[in-house]
């Protein structure tokens, strides 16, 4: 976003979809300065036209015009859907579309049974307004955080240079496609970072919600206890609209401005001041830079009148031992749901790294399963009693981005990477933390990097408003004042 903007500012579609969040969008629509037709006609021409591996496909003309049409009839009218009626999103290719097949990130596009209905999202999402772009790259079957695609590339970081660095994943087209500027809400799955992750890593907020608190029929799982719908956007104040249309409250909200819905919401929903950060287990390993920026950002926040606590988290290395002696939940689940992919002739067709990593995932024995499952409830609560209605705060990836070179050099570096990668994130999907990862304030020579604030679970609502107030404090350049509220 850049700052107060005028009649005499010269706006273009492209601009704002570089730029600016879908809030800022909405404001330039109502006010003449945008049409929704040449938005989404710029976002599907830009998705239909890009050449960095983001779209495995884009939604064919007349779908898009339907909904284009809708929507501009709906702002003539003054009956907005949603207060992001006709905001074009890009969709992750694990959620089912009607009569659309779909890859899961795998070569070759499939249909699934009950493919007539949509998943419940999508509807959530089409009956608030939003534009589906198309179906967004990611790791085959979601089961990476670096966010490569053996079949169709791999999407692009544009904050690569001299070096290629990984995108993140496993949503990592959806994270391009916002960063690249052809949408501004990117649509994703997250069991264990997979939005977070490129979130971090592509400069970008991110956030997962506590389990269960969208509905996730008709999205293509991984690992059913953990498998969650993510947002991948330019602001927090994004992410609280899509929550509610993602739990199906939009049009509740409808006609107002976000000033107007800010002063109507923000005061019923309250954390603690108190920042908690861990001083175990997740700092193995982490970069000098990171931790730096890291320690920065808590001098500001601590400036700004948050209580810093360090603290050694028991639950932390409890659960690391669980992992380490039964391996975890993510793989023990995504080996009993794709057993028969790792040795017949459908591992012919796959990225070899996934295939070993289910190899390695079907070993996990049900006893394994069984400890994990049950004593995972016993450290959420555990976690949520340490948290007590503060926040938690860590670097989203504690290393330096790796490139792609570095990741693709064996099956043992690539797992390397991957579980350095997942590490943080996967902490906070195996204790039912809902998490939102802020994009840190980057110098000139600086690669991005995310700090991960989380609560306890079900605080949803409360984290992403507190996430609203700390994004300007910790990242002033990330977020300008704007006018269109």
């Amino acid at each position: 976003m850049n700052g107060k903007l005028d009649k005499m500012d010269l706006l273009t579609p492209n601009y704002a979809l570089r730029f600016l969040d879908a809030v800022e969008i909405v404001g330039l629509v109502k006010e003449g300065h945008l049409s929704t037709q040449e938005l989404i006609e710029c976002s599907s021409r830009s998705a239909a036209e890009e050449q960095k591996n983001i779209f495995i496909r884009t939604s064919k003309p007349e779908k898009i015009g339907l909904h284009t049409d809708i929507s501009t009839l709906n702002q003539k009218l003054g009956a907005v859907r949603s207060m992001l009626d006709g905001i074009p999103v890009a969709w992750k290719d694990n959620f089912k579309h009607k009569n659309e097949p779909l890859t899961a990130g795998q070569k070759s596009p499939r249909m699934h049974p009950k493919d007539n209905v949509a998943a419940v999202s999508v509807e959530f999402a089409e009956a608030a307004g939003l534009i589906p772009v198309g179906a967004t790259n990611m790791s085959e079957l979601a089961f990476s955080g670096l966010g490569l695609n053996a079949h169709h590339g791999t999407p692009y970081n544009p904050y690569s240079a001299a070096r290629r660095l990984i995108p993140g994943g496993s949503s990592s087209g959806s994270a391009s496609a916002v960063s690249m500027g052809l949408v501004p809400i990117g649509i994703g799955t997250d069991t264990s970072g997979s939005v977070r992750i490129p979130a971090s890593m592509q400069n970008l907020v991110g956030f997962k919600p506590s389990f269960g608190r969208y509905p996730i029929e008709g999205v293509i799982p991984l690992a059913p206890s953990l498998d969650t719908i993510g947002f991948l956007t330019r602001s927090v104040r994004d992410c609280i609209l899509l929550d509610d249309i993602f739990r199906g409250h939009s049009s509740l909200f409808a006609g107002l401005t976000w000033s107007q819905y800010e002063a109507k919401k923000r005061t019923t929903h309250a954390l603690k001041k108190t920042i908690f950060v861990p001083e175990n287990y997740i700092w193995d390993q982490a970069s000098e830079i990171v931790v730096e920026r890291f320690e920065a950002a808590l001098t500001t926040l601590d400036e700004a009148g948050y209580s810093i606590v360090r603290k050694e988290f028991n639950v932390f290395d409890r659960v690391a031992s669980l992992f380490r002696d039964n391996g975890t939940l993510v793989a023990f689940e995504a080996g009993r749901l794709y057993r028969d992919y790792a040795y017949s002739s459908k591992s012919k067709s796959m990225d070899p790294f996934v295939v070993s990593r289910l190899r390695d995932a079907i070993e996990l024995k049900d006893r394994h399963g069984a400890m994990i499952l049950s004593y995972r409830n016993e450290l959420i609560k555990d976690m949520n009693r340490e948290l007590a209605g503060g926040m938690l705060a860590m670097p989203t990836v504690a290393v330096d981005i790796p490139t792609m070179v570095d990741v693709q050099k064996s099956a043992k570096a690539f797992h390397r990477y991957n579980q350095l990668c997942l590490r943080n994130t996967m902490l906070g999907s195996f204790l039912n933390l809902p998490g939102v990862s802020l994009p840190m304030e980057m110098g000139r020579k600086e690669l991005p990097a995310g700090l991960l604030l989380s609560a306890n679970s079900e605080n949803d609502r409360a984290l992403l408003w507190e996430a609203h107030s700390m994004l300007p404090i910790i990242n002033p350049q990330y977020v300008a004042d704007t006018r269109y509220s």
